[in-house]
């Protein structure tokens, strides 16, 4: 295990629970909140639930006086956090009609969980997490905060060219050039498309690994994500 810079956060290929069984981590990213991460993450859930215990979770990460990290839109979660970092299991919760963690269940991820935290927190708020999924062999999770401070199994990151630039998150540039596979939502202009498609390519010097799909909750692009990923991580 090797130690991120100076940071006490411990990166890990894959984690082991408390009673010894392999959590393998599946991180979906999104270059910004619309990119599509909830829907890149419901249709792995479909396929993977069909033959493993199968989890999962989304990250919300406040952001404090730096502002609201959707926008503004006025969600009010980041003045209800009470503390450092919340990790909500109750399905009358996570499970409320019209929500992205709603959305994950009904993919056949069990359980769901929601956690809300500050930046600064969010490698002890995974740890806590983590008891959650003591039972399970993967956890689908939607966060780009983790992705970058964790190594998890596989990092899935999304890019949808309709996305004005200038929503794009601080992380984006850096998950684009180091995620194991790029989803490329084909929508759009297709002149804009192609300008962040060469973009992409800019970044991670090749398009071996960038899946251009339709839209991910296609089923026949289901099944083509899901394949290209077989094809590394046999595990899967």
């Amino acid at each position: 295990m090797v130690a991120l810079q100076k940071s006490e956060v411990v990166r890990r290929t894959d984690v082991v629970n408390e009673n010894g069984r392999e959590l393998k981590t599946i991180v979906v990213a999104g270059v910004a909140s619309g990119a599509g991460k909830t829907s890149l993450a419901e249709a792995v859930i479909k396929i993977l639930a069909k033959n493993y215990a199968t989890a999962a979770a989304k990250i919300t990460v406040t952001h404090g006086e730096r502002g609201c990290p959707h926008g503004g839109k006025g969600c009010n979660v980041c003045s209800s956090l009470g503390g450092d970092f919340q990790v909500i299991t109750k399905l009358a919760i996570t499970g409320q009609a019209g929500t992205d963690t709603a959305r994950l269940g009904a993919a056949g991820a069990y359980p769901v969980v929601w956690t809300i935290t500050r930046h600064e927190m969010i490698a002890q708020a995974w740890n806590a997490m983590r008891t959650v999924f003591v039972e399970k062999e993967l956890v689908v999770i939607e966060s780009n905060t983790l992705a970058q401070t964790i190594q998890p199994a596989l990092i899935l990151m999304i890019v949808d060219p309709t996305v004005s630039r200038r929503l794009w998150k601080p992380s984006a540039r850096q998950l684009i050039e180091t995620a194991d596979f790029v989803i490329f939502n084909e929508r759009g202009a297709p002149d804009k498309r192609e300008t962040t498609l060469k973009e992409v390519l800019s970044l991670r010097g090749s398009l071996e690994r960038v899946v251009r799909v339709g839209h991910p909750h296609d089923v026949q692009d289901e099944t083509a994500v899901v394949k290209k990923l077989k094809a590394v991580y046999e595990k899967i």
